[in-house]
């Protein structure tokens, strides 16, 4: 889909660069004050820490790559099509699809949150106890980097695409790997989950899938029925 693949991919692996030395020393950490998180945080808003990241990311070899692979086929399209080809790729199904609502699609800000529900159902009705456990920072000292990378993976996703105005169901489906990835993390552990009354969190997760199967079995032997009425 153009720079916009690579521009989520930059992102995410960037914001794990970023962010990493912060998380770590909070998992590693158990109870950190008020204080630490603070200075933390403000270590992260530094400028410079910004360029460091940026560097380490080896920003010239990667533009070089990118114009090496995809540069010829811009260049064709361009030429093919009397030079209208970047600026309706780029300027319309790029900066005013996330600019401006387009083809009246729009949609609340909390869009995709209620998107990732459905298209994740049956599994996200797990959802709160899912992200209560994903983020007990103190028990992902051992596995964190993947803690990290899965958690930005989707954040960076949902938020971005929350941003934009012109709002489509199917714009968040490349998040779904993540979520799957973090609820399989929760079942794989939820025998042994270290957040207190979790038990309880389980069984309302339990109840509200039975009771949104048998409301939806319901709803589809009604209309069927009303239908044969008629």
């Amino acid at each position: 889909k153009g720079p916009i693949g690579l521009a989520f991919t930059i992102t995410i692996l960037a914001s794990v660069h970023l962010l990493e030395p912060w998380f770590a020393s909070i998992a590693s950490t158990r109870g950190p004050s008020r204080a630490d998180r603070l200075r933390g945080a403000l270590q992260i808003l530094n400028p410079w820490n910004f360029v460091r990241t940026l560097w380490r990311m080896r920003p010239i070899t990667g533009v070089a790559v990118v114009c090496l692979v995809s540069g010829p086929w811009f260049l064709a399209m361009q030429w093919k099509t009397d030079g209208t080809f970047l600026g309706e790729f780029l300027g319309v199904h790029h900066l005013q699809r996330f600019s401006e609502a387009m083809d009246n699609h729009s949609g609340p800000v909390y869009y995709y949150v209620i998107a990732c529900l459905v298209g994740l159902y049956p599994w996200s009705a797990f959802a709160i106890p899912t992200t209560l456990t994903w983020f007990h920072l103190e028990s992902r000292s051992r596995s964190f980097r993947g803690w990290l990378i899965i958690s930005m993976w989707y954040a960076v996703y949902l938020v971005v695409f929350s941003l934009a105005s012109t709002i489509l169901p199917n714009y968040v489906i490349p998040a779904y790997p993540a979520c799957a990835l973090i609820i399989g993390a929760y079942v794989a552990t939820w025998g042994s989950s270290p957040l207190p009354g979790a038990w309880r969190w389980q069984a309302i997760g339990w109840i509200a899938m039975v009771s949104v199967g048998a409301e939806l079995s319901a709803t589809i032997v009604l209309r069927d029925a009303f239908a044969s009425a008629r």
